[in-house]
């Protein structure tokens, strides 16, 4: 069952489950499922020795996302904060391994540039701070700000088909059902008067 958080325990069972649950927020449209899960990948990252970039994970992000994306971005700024090459012998099976990676993932080099080159003092911060966080987070539309928005939208391709003539009926009623569910005002009850004669 449902209980409004993802699950807090997944590191202890897949440490790239919380990967996959952000990428299945991010195919069912939920930024607020991702950003939850953004939350618990930053506490891991913090908490792991390795802060969460191992050849599974990296892979795996660079996977199931594409160009911009904040996950991305994330595993970029954590690839420059950890440095997993710092400490490997040239040519030994670490170090192929990543170099294999490298291969397999052309932009992570050119999004790890980026995050080096990006102003941000990781000798002092990490990713995973405070005033970071932010930036590793998906923008959030009310859904009565996305529903508007949708309804204006269809309404106005509706009206551009029939001509643009009046509105369509089914516009008129989703509007009419907008208004309706817009800021509730109080009703005032007016107190029983008593009248004595």
């Amino acid at each position: 069952m449902y209980s409004g958080k993802p699950l807090q325990m997944y590191t202890s069972y897949e440490p790239v489950l919380g990967l996959k649950l952000w990428a299945l927020g991010r195919s069912l449209g939920a930024p607020r499922y991702q950003n939850d899960v953004m939350h618990l990948i930053l506490n891991q990252c913090e908490e792991d020795e390795d802060h969460g970039i191992t050849l599974e994970s990296v892979k795996l992000a660079y996977q199931m996302t594409s160009g911009a994306s904040l996950l991305r971005e994330l595993t970029a700024d954590l690839m420059v904060v950890a440095k997993p090459f710092q400490n490997l012998k040239k040519n030994g099976p670490k170090w192929v391994e990543w170099q294999k990676l490298l291969r397999t993932c052309p932009d992570l080099p050119n999004d790890m540039a980026i995050a080096a080159a990006s102003g941000k003092d990781w000798t002092k911060t990490r990713p995973w701070d405070a005033e970071h966080r932010s930036s590793y987070m998906e923008k959030v539309m009310s859904l009565r700000v996305k529903w508007k928005t949708q309804i204006e939208e269809r309404s106005a391709k509706m009206q551009k088909a029939e001509g643009a003539g009046t509105p369509s009926v089914k516009a008129e009623i989703e509007e009419k059902h907008l208004r309706r569910m817009g800021p509730k005002t109080p009703r005032v009850v007016p107190e029983p008067a008593l009248f004595i004669s």
